[in-house]
């Protein structure tokens, strides 16, 4: 008979009562029970918080648009631009990041300024403001229309060392069948 049972037959209405000995031995194995319950729901409780924090991660970041070719995702903001960078150079999170974003299309639907340091001013020439998109390994693969718009204020800073730093402006690699196409790449006064 194993411990559960005997527990049950002993405990049961009818059955004889238990020794002062098995009874302290139930006790404790009433209080084992119930940390284990307790811990089990903690555990539970944390494991959905997590689940949920993952999954509010994977979809904080929504543009605007299908990601379509009738309705494009809508990069307007700084902010835009650098979740697009930091998807596709991560190569995780939505099934399109990991792919590249191939067969999705984004249209720029604002003209863009990255604020910077003044041209003279303390490390001026060694700021860095962007992240290219698309880098060795994640390359950008989808469909980039820049509405002529024009991406202003950029500073990219590399000291020449090690490929990545030969792969860098608006798109830093991009893959067989990117489209890029209709953007302007300016900076008032240079």
């Amino acid at each position: 008979m194993n411990e559960l049972t005997r527990f049950i037959a002993e405990t049961s209405p009818g059955s004889d009562p238990p020794s002062k000995q098995r009874q302290i031995h139930n006790i404790k194995q009433i209080k084992v029970m119930k940390h284990i319950i307790q811990t089990i729901r903690h555990t539970a409780r944390a494991a959905t918080v997590l689940i949920l924090a993952l999954l509010a991660a994977q979809t904080a970041w929504a543009w605007q648009g299908q990601g379509t070719q009738e309705s494009p995702y809508q990069i307007s903001s700084t902010e835009d631009l650098d979740q697009l960078a930091t998807n596709v150079n991560s190569g995780t999170g939505a099934a399109a990041a990991a792919s590249g974003y191939s067969r999705y299309y984004f249209a720029l639907t604002n003209d863009i300024e990255y604020s910077h340091k003044a041209d003279g001013e303390e490390g001026a020439s060694t700021e860095t403001n962007y992240t290219a998109i698309g880098c060795v390994g994640h390359p950008f693969m989808g469909h980039f229309d820049g509405n002529n718009k024009t991406i202003s204020g950029i500073r990219i800073y590399k000291d020449g060392t090690g490929d990545a730093d030969s792969y860098q402006g608006i798109f830093g690699w991009t893959g067989q069948y990117a489209d890029i196409h209709d953007r302007t790449l300016g900076d008032e006064g240079r």
